[in-house]
């Protein structure tokens, strides 16, 4: 079938380097199911290559022919081109887009690659604006350049969870140990991206009021082996740092808490003091009568949770 750069032929994967990513603009993402597909269906879009140097490089289709070696594929149909025609190229990554297979990064590199071939200046622009849809805060090659200078892990994160540019580019903000920070507590899974969007944020204004980040990189990692748990445990370390007042609050209402508790009840207040209401679990047991009702609720200090609501 023939595409934007022009028809397919048999090539052999043996010949391909899979592992140049020069060009690669795609999400990283989980192959099973592109290899199942290649095995039932065979390959439904033909990867492009470019002939340099005595080997083909991929231009589109790095996660393709990943799967294609996963299924032990031999040889199979691509487009191979000597040189990458600009507005081919064009007419392929606004597709893409359009298919959302890229994230942020990901744009932001087929900008670079349409500006060293030269698509021109007004067609280059209205590319980027509209058809890549690359904020106009790095649609110029230095401020785009910032984001490419991330750590790959981090830039993987990025467009893996399409992080939107505003937190790009507070993240690009950020000093590089900051950044090795981060690619330290991503974690394989990924941290959740509400999560990863308050510690950048949190971490920009301590950084402006402090002068240093210090204090939050050498906050050790919480290791419950519960990746939820250890990722707001690492988001509250920072909410502490950020907003020492509520630290103090929050070990007060925590002390205050603790002898409400000793009654036999459990105590909830909202984490982060926004909200108006505390509230108290008492347990009854099916042998309670109504004497021990009643001393179980007389043995609860009102005082307490007078002063606990007064934190609010």
């Amino acid at each position: 079938m023939k595409g934007a750069f022009g028809a397919a032929a048999p090539v052999s994967l043996a010949g391909v380097d899979i592992h140049d990513t020069a060009f690669r603009v795609s999400r990283k993402r989980a192959l099973d199911g592109l290899v199942r597909s290649i095995e039932r269906f065979g390959l439904l879009e033909s990867p492009v290559l470019l002939r340099q140097a005595g080997r083909l490089v991929p231009v589109f289709g790095h996660n393709r022919l990943a799967a294609l070696e996963l299924a032990g594929t031999v040889s199979f149909d691509a487009v191979v081109v000597d040189a990458i025609d600009p507005k081919a190229y064009k007419t392929c990554a606004v597709l893409k887009c359009a298919r959302n297979e890229a994230g942020p990064v990901g744009r932001m590199r087929m900008a670079a690659i349409l500006r060293r071939l030269s698509l021109g200046d007004d067609e280059l622009a209205q590319t980027i604006r509209h058809g890549l849809e690359v904020s106009g805060e790095f649609a110029s090659e230095g401020a785009a350049e910032s984001v490419m200078r991330l750590p790959g892990r981090l830039k993987d994160y990025i467009d893996l969870r399409d992080v939107g540019f505003k937190l790009i580019k507070v993240l690009v903000g950020l000093p590089p140990d900051a950044h090795d920070f981060l690619v330290g507590r991503i974690g394989d899974a990924g941290i959740r991206v509400n999560i990863f969007r308050d510690i950048v944020e949190m971490m920009s204004d301590i950084l402006r009021r402090d002068g240093t980040l210090a204090a939050v990189l050498s906050l050790p990692a919480p290791t419950t082996g519960d990746r939820r748990r250890d990722e707001q445990l690492l988001h509250d370390a920072i909410y502490s740092l950020r907003y020492p007042a509520y630290s103090d609050l929050r070990r007060k209402a925590e002390r205050i808490a603790a002898g409400i508790e000793r009654a036999g009840c459990s105590v909830d207040f909202p984490p982060y003091f926004e909200g108006d209401e505390v509230s108290l679990t008492i347990r009854f047991d099916r042998g309670d009568n109504e004497d021990s009702i009643h001393r179980k609720l007389s043995e609860i200090d009102a005082g307490l949770i007078e002063k606990l609501v007064g934190l609010l």
